[in-house]
């Protein structure tokens, strides 16, 4: 068993656990009042958690070695502070959806 995995599963039983452990943190995310806390870090790191927590050990945690979906994690934390400033910025210009 791979050790970043916290249970064994075919790949259809990984993939309905994740739907479900994504919307579980989608109805979380839509009780949040303050908008403002969406563009931290610490925030995103969160909703990650929430968002996979109960399939794999990582989540939530900064990457440090690359997995076999999204970015290089070398340059993980940069395009994280883009999109923190891009949504920063949305929202202080009033082009955020939220």
């Amino acid at each position: 068993m791979d050790d970043q995995f916290i249970f064994e599963e075919p790949e259809d039983e990984l993939n309905r656990w994740e739907q479900d452990n994504i919307s579980q943190a989608y109805s979380w995310l839509e009780r949040r009042r303050n908008k403002e806390e969406a563009v931290s870090e610490e925030f995103l790191f969160k909703l990650h958690q929430k968002m996979f927590g109960k399939v794999w050990r990582w989540a939530g945690d900064v990457r440090l070695s690359d997995r076999n979906i999204g970015d290089d994690f070398p340059v993980i934390s940069t395009e994280r502070a883009q999109l923190l400033d891009d949504a920063r910025y949305w929202m202080e210009n009033g082009m955020s959806p939220w």
